[in-house]
Formats: structure tokens, C-alpha cells, sequence
């Protein structure tokens, strides 16, 4: 049993679809060069619970008190019977398209999808007793559009050319929320689940507004009213730390337009293939150029820690590094990240059946592969050991008997 009030207990999930294959009309029957045209649609409503939950409270046995000899019982679980069905109310509409004898390949896809009291492990108030539960937190509208391109582009004895080109866009909003969003969390790099402000899409990223830096070389924040407010004044940290009417809304941490190109070129035995992708419209916060403290004498830096504040009078970017202070997470740090990457390559041989034949083997491929090969980006980062950065070579054998 999901929820012990009537009102939340139960949910109808249903779902209904159709299909209309155009090319069977007596309009298109004639048409050779179209091998298939159909429309789809569909509609539906799907739920989500959190098996974990009860409406009951879970309390397990222990054995008697050492001392009273009274028994004694372990909470495991605070009781939830008001938390309701996640529900997602689900409409897409798709395009189906082939020709040239299925050389040209087209799908599109509209969707709109609308969550309703989505639920999130979140922190509560410790005077209930317990430290965490699931919540029912916002009411969530995602629509995008999917389009996926493929072709046949050369086709003969000895060369072959395939292409494939999905392109992704999607955006989403905060219709409603029905928890207190915290401002710390807000400003994280990755999205805290649950934390979402009425307005704005769920993964937006926020971030304390930079104002300057003072004489010292100290931070300045704006706060509602525009005033500038260093660590020092008394209500820094309820005018800027914690007031959510203070944030500065940067953009969704996620891409909005997403997409990927891939080629596969055949000769004779020889096989080459290359996938690019793409991201566009996130943004991205940089905290290792907030330059906190000394860097050790070990260690590397960036070079932007060339343009931090040294004596009274500089018009710097960086603070001073002498102050040891930790940075919050400031505008100033937000940067847009539109991005190209050439994320695979492979290079293959395929032996002949003649030939592997004569060798007892069943087939003989040889493969180079070689990842993250160049990325371009409107932020500038130094080429590092962890992803996307980390390119990596790598050869494989593949044989049967």
C-alpha cells in the first residue's frame, strides 16, 4: 500500500498509441522513391512510487534492555502515508521516413512530457525525529524535439559511405514547487535533487552575484537592494549567502541542443569511421581558477593566476591569494560552454575468407581505435588525465576458429 490517504492511494496508468502508414494511401502508392511514410502518436499517463516508503512506521525488534529488561525497538523508518504518485502525463508525436531504396533514413520526434509531484530524498527538520525522507518537491514540464538523419551516401562494389547525423533539443520548467529551495545548494556545480526554483528549468544553475574587489583585495557581493557587502558586515550571510531573491540565475548546467555525427567509410577490406559531437547552451562554473589559497611549489596552476589582485589599485579578476577565505560560488566564475569534439576514430582490416581460411581461422579483423582526439570549446582548459580531456589509444585482434 503506496500512502494510507485516500486521496493519494491509488492512480489509473494508461497509455494509448497509433500509427498511420501514408505510403499504403492510394496518393503515395505510386510513388517509388518513398519506401515508407508513416505519422505516430501517443498518449499516456505512467507513475512512479518509492518501494521504500510506508504510510506505517518501521520500527525493528532489539533484545531487551541490559538494564530495565524492558524491550526495546529500533526506528528504521518514519512513517509517509501523504506522500503522493509520481506521475508523468506523456505526449509524442514522430515523423517516419525512407527512400531511395532505404538509402535516406529520416526520424522525428516532438515530445512533451509533464511531471507532477516528482519525489526527492531531502533533508527535513530534526525535530520529526529523522534526518531524511521522501518528499513530493516540484510539478516539472520537459517538450523537446529528437531528429535522427541517416544515408547511404556512396554504394558500389569496392566503396561504401554511410552517415548518420541525431540532433536533441530540450528545454524544461519549474511550474511548481512545494518545498523551500536552499540558496547553497542552488549554486552547486551539479544539480542537488530537489532543489529546483518555480521558473526556471530544473538543472539551472545559480550563483552569488560578484559585485568587485574591495581595496584589500577582498570580494564584494551585491545583495537585493544592490548593495555591496564584503565577508565582514554582519548581515553578509543572510542577505547574500542565504536569500534566494539575491541569486543571479546563469543557465542550465545541461545542453540545450545536443548532437552527434558519425561517418563510416568502407574500401575493399579497410574500414575508417569518426564520431563528432556536439553541446550547446550550458554553462559551466570554473572553481579551480578561484586561486583560495598559496599554490603548493609542487604544483601547477593556471595561468589566470597572473590576473589576481597584488597591491591597492589593481583591477584585478582574482582576489588576493593571501586571503585564505573560501570563494563562493560567484558569477564571475560562470562561463558558456559550447562545444565540438572529435570523440572517436577507428581504423580496421578485415581479412579475406580466402585467405583466413587458408590460415584455419574462421575471420581475422584487426582494429585501432583512438578516443577524445580533439575538443573545441568557448571555454579555455588545459588538456588534463580525466574526461573529456584524457585521450587514450588502444589496438584489438579479433579472430574465430
Amino acid at each position: 500500500l503506496f500512502g494510507s490517504n485516500p486521496k493519494y492511494r491509488y492512480l489509473p496508468l494508461w497509455s494509448v498509441s497509433g500509427k498511420w502508414i501514408m505510403n499504403n494511401e492510394g496518393f503515395l502508392r505510386d510513388v517509388e522513391v518513398i519506401d515508407n511514410l508513416a505519422l505516430r502518436a501517443s498518449y499516456g499517463l505512467r507513475g512512479n512510487i518509492v518501494e521504500e516508503c510506508s504510510p506505517q512506521l518501521i520500527a525493528s525488534a532489539l533484545p531487551p534492555n541490559s538494564f530495565t529488561s524492558l524491550m526495546e525497538m529500533e526506528i528504521i523508518q518514519a512513517p509517509n502515508p501523504d506522500l503522493k504518485w509520481e506521475t508523468t502525463s506523456s505526449v509524442n508525436v514522430g515523423l517516419e521516413l525512407n527512400m531511395f531504396e532505404n538509402r535516406l533514413a529520416l526520424d522525428v520526434d516532438y515530445y512533451r512530457d509533464y511531471g507532477r509531484n516528482l519525489i526527492a530524498y531531502k533533508q527535513v527538520s530534526a525535530v520529526s525525529g529523522f534526518l531524511n525522507k521522501s518528499v513530493n518537491y516540484a510539478d516539472i514540464r520537459n517538450q523537446g524535439v529528437d531528429i535522427a538523419l541517416s544515408g547511404t551516401i556512396i554504394k558500389t562494389k569496392n566503396v561504401s559511405w554511410q552517415s548518420s547525423l541525431n540532433l536533441g533539443y530540450v528545454k524544461n520548467k519549474v511550474t511548481k514547487c512545494y518545498i523551500t529551495p536552499q540558496a547553497s545548494s542552488l549554486v552547486q556545480s551539479i544539480y542537488t535533487p530537489g532543489e529546483v526554483m518555480v521558473g526556471y528549468p530544473s538543472n539551472g544553475m545559480f550563483s552569488f552575484r560578484f559585485a568587485c574587489l574591495d581595496e584589500n583585495g577582498k570580494p564584494m557581493f551585491y545583495d537585493k537592494d544592490n548593495n555591496k557587502l564584503g565577508y565582514e558586515d554582519a548581515n553578509f550571510a543572510s542577505a547574500v549567502y542565504s536569500n534566494l531573491d539575491n541569486l543571479k540565475y546563469e543557465g542550465p548546467r545541461d545542453p540545450v541542443l545536443t548532437g552527434g555525427f558519425n561517418n563510416i567509410v568502407k574500401y575493399k577490406n579497410l574500414i575508417f569511421s569518426a564520431l563528432f559531437a556536439f553541446g550547446l547552451k550550458n554553462v559551466v562554473r570554473l572553481p579551480d581558477v578561484a586561486f583560495d589559497t598559496y599554490p603548493r611549489a609542487d604544483e601547477n596552476m593556471n595561468t589566470s593566476i597572473l590576473n589576481r589582485w597584488q597591491k591597492p589599485g589593481d583591477k584585478a579578476q582574482f582576489k588576493n591569494i593571501a586571503n585564505s577565505t573560501s570563494t563562493p560560488m560567484s558569477s564571475r566564475f560562470v562561463q558558456k560552454d559550447n562545444s565540438l569534439s572529435l570523440e572517436a576514430l577507428r581504423i580496421g582490416y578485415e581479412f579475406s575468407p580466402e585467405l583466413v581460411h587458408k590460415w584455419g581461422l574462421g575471420s581475422l579483423r584487426l582494429n585501432a581505435y583512438m578516443n577524445d582526439i580533439f575538443r573545441l570549446s568557448t571555454i579555455k582548459m588545459e588538456r588534463g588525465t580525466s574526461y573529456p580531456f584524457a585521450r587514450s589509444v588502444s589496438f584489438a585482434i579479433s579472430l574465430t576458429l
